[in-house]
């Protein structure tokens, strides 16, 4: 990732612009700085919450995450931008943006964002996953729930019904699991019951990149699908 792309990103934020912070540019909102470029060009400040969000970013993912001495005990952190993807920066500029926003314009942000998200999310999910040959839908323990040719589940919705986020459960290639939830715990978990199978949940209450997620569904097919069907989404490119 550019810092011209990081600052797209940033400026899809409410009265976000693109400014200078200590001579390098930066993204402030109602001039309050919440994210800059490093004087090298290859890292980014973003303030975090408190320190030990610092701590945990470093430690989940310390390729993507460090701090120098200058900013031990303060709560931002340095991120690579090399090694930053859209979804994980969406939810960066996010955070870092609430350190600084007025509180009424997070409060207007939160509402905008929350209008019907579980509709929303449910939608597009559906659409992704009905769009893969031969699947249906059916409630399975209340939950919308997809299957190859009527028998094998590869998705499931879960929207609080449990009692965690919003979020959804599917198949997964063998080891994505355990990598995506040590890298990105802030995007992907161990799903109960089927987690010891391997699948992997993934958050829809924070910034999603639905092309990714078209990608983790995909994937999800192809593990639970025939091979005759597979080939058949192969050809159809």
């Amino acid at each position: 990732m550019k810092w011209e792309q990081l600052s797209r990103l940033g400026r899809e934020l409410p009265e976000v612009v693109e400014d200078v912070w200590f001579r390098t540019p930066a993204l402030k909102v109602r001039g309050k700085s919440f994210t800059r470029l490093k004087e090298h060009g290859e890292s980014v400040v973003f303030l975090v919450e408190c320190v030990d969000e610092q701590e945990h970013l470093i430690e989940a993912r310390p390729n993507v995450y460090f701090i120098t001495d200058h900013y031990r005990g303060y709560a931002a952190v340095l991120a690579r931008l090399a090694a930053l993807r859209v979804p994980e920066a969406r939810l960066r500029l996010e955070r870092a943006w609430r350190q600084k926003a007025p509180r009424a314009l997070v409060k207007q942000f939160d509402a905008q964002a929350n209008e019907a998200p579980v509709e929303r999310s449910l939608d597009r999910l559906r659409q992704l996953c009905l769009a893969l040959p031969e699947v249906t839908e059916r409630l399975s323990h209340g939950s919308p729930t997809w299957f190859v040719r009527g028998k094998k589940t590869f998705v499931t919705y879960s929207d609080h019904h449990h009692g965690d986020r919003l979020s959804f459960w599917c198949a997964a290639p063998p080891g994505a699991q355990a990598e995506l939830v040590e890298t990105e715990p802030d995007r992907f978990f161990r799903p109960p019951y089927v987690g010891g199978r391997g699948w992997l949940g993934v958050y829809l209450d924070v910034p999603v990149d639905w092309d990714e997620i078209a990608d983790i569904v995909e994937d999800a097919y192809r593990v639970i699908a025939p091979k005759t069907l597979v080939a058949q989404l192969s050809r159809r490119g």
